[in-house]
C-alpha cells in the first residue's frame, strides 16, 4: 500500500507541476499580448492625434486666409462707399 501511495503522490507532483509550466507559459502569453495591444492602442492615438492637429491646423491656415479676404473687402467696401458721398 505504500507503494501505491508514494507511486500516486510522485504522479500527482509531477502533474501539479506540469500544471504550473502551462500556467505560467499561459499568464507570460497574455502578458505579451497586453503589452502588444497596449503599444498598437498607443500607436492608434498617436496617428488620430496628429491627423486631429493637422486638421485643426488647415482649419486655423484657412480661418485666417478668411479674415485676409474679409478685411480686403472691407477695406474696399469703405473706399467705394467713400468715393460714392
Amino acid at each position: 500500500m505504500p507503494e501505491q501511495w508514494a507511486a500516486s503522490l510522485r504522479d500527482t507532483v509531477h502533474m501539479s507541476r506540469a500544471e504550473r509550466d502551462k500556467t505560467h507559459k499561459t499568464c507570460s502569453r497574455i502578458k505579451e499580448l497586453v503589452r502588444e495591444s497596449t503599444n498598437e492602442m498607443w500607436q492608434h492615438a498617436n496617428i488620430v492625434n496628429n491627423a486631429l492637429t493637422a486638421n485643426v491646423n488647415k482649419i486655423q491656415q484657412q480661418k485666417q486666409a478668411n479674415i485676409e479676404q474679409l478685411t480686403k473687402v472691407c477695406a474696399c467696401v469703405s473706399v467705394v462707399g467713400s468715393v460714392s458721398h
